[in-house]
């Protein structure tokens, strides 16, 4: 097990792969009186879900959530972790992810699974199961390309997009001004400068979709690479009188 594996619900009790099933029971039969919300389910390498799992934790302790953190492995028996409202499947075999969230979930409650990467074979039947699917990677193109099939079914979210909110706020108080407003058309170029290039094509297409431009406006993308950059540093935009 590696050992940002072995960090996951360190305070948690071993139980055997077989024994869960019981152990929930008896955690449910002790705890009656405490009111679950929603079941999150976050699926990644191991080294990715240290932080979402203290993330999580807190929301715990107000909001009442049943927390499942699957790190990616080869195992088919992996080795588990459980705490009062949080359970960690340690290595489990992609192949396996869908039966696991579908047994550990609370059915009657949403579920929101929280991908962070992995096996993307995995991803189409957990998202089957998903009420809000969210996605969290480094390279979002083929993750964005097979979760698009679960549109009908499934809410999708992207946390690169819920991180531009401030700057979609921003940008969106500025043209309602009546004056900047009526300039919009007269943008002759976009220059996003930023660390994260994904985040900037974006914020790109979410402002020429809704400044209704044409081909007429050239938009440059320029990665900073310099330490702590932030995925957007700066937007600039030129016309002919704004």
């Amino acid at each position: 097990m590696s050992a940002q594996a072995a960090a996951l619900l360190p305070e948690g009790a071993v139980v055997a792969f077989v024994d869960l099933e019981a152990t929930l029971v008896r955690i449910r039969e002790r705890r009656r009186m405490r009111a679950l919300t929603a079941t999150v389910v976050v699926i990644g390498e191991a080294a990715r879900l240290p932080d979402a799992a203290a993330a999580l934790d807190r929301v715990g302790e107000t909001g009442g959530v049943r927390t499942i953190l699957i790190s990616e492995g080869e195992e088919s028996t992996p080795t588990v972790r459980v705490t009062d409202d949080s359970i960690a499947l340690l290595g489990l075999a992609p192949r396996f992810h869908d039966n696991a969230v579908a047994a550990l979930r609370l059915s009657s409650l949403p579920t929101v699974v929280w991908w962070r990467g992995g096996a993307l074979d995995a991803l189409e039947g957990v998202a089957d199961l998903a009420d809000r699917l969210v996605l969290d990677v480094d390279d979002p193109a083929e993750v964005w390309r097979r979760a698009i099939a679960h549109i009908e079914r499934t809410a999708l979210t992207d946390l690169r997009w819920t991180r531009l909110t401030r700057w979609r706020a921003l940008l969106a108080h500025l043209f309602d001004l009546p004056d900047i407003r009526a300039r919009a058309a007269t943008v002759r170029r976009l220059t996003i400068d930023g660390a994260d290039p994904t985040s900037a094509k974006l914020f790109a297409g979410w402002l020429r979709s809704s400044l209704r431009w044409t081909n007429g406006t050239a938009i440059d993308l320029r990665r900073s690479a310099r330490d702590g950059a932030l995925p957007l540093e700066s937007v600039t935009l030129s016309a002919d009188d704004l």
